[in-house]
């Protein structure tokens, strides 16, 4: 399969500001970030970097609304 080629900056615009992320280095476990999405314009460094999966999970304190999971390279 080819590599996507979509910068996390780029997906960050087709998501509202208050969804929450989750931003996993590739072949980490641990989350890099994990806030709303408006919040990681604090985090510039990760913005450019590449998109290599994303997954919605379940929020767990709130039902009714997913996290984004994303894999970055």
């Amino acid at each position: 399969m080819e590599k996507m080629n979509l910068p996390l900056g780029k997906f960050l615009t087709l998501v509202g500001p208050a969804q929450i992320i989750e931003v996993v280095e590739e072949d980490e476990t641990e989350p890099v970030f994990r806030d709303k999405a408006a919040k990681i314009r604090d985090y510039e460094y990760l913005l450019p970097r590449e998109v290599k999966h994303i997954e919605p999970e379940e929020n767990k304190e709130n039902t009714m609304k997913l996290i984004f999971k994303i894999w970055i390279y």
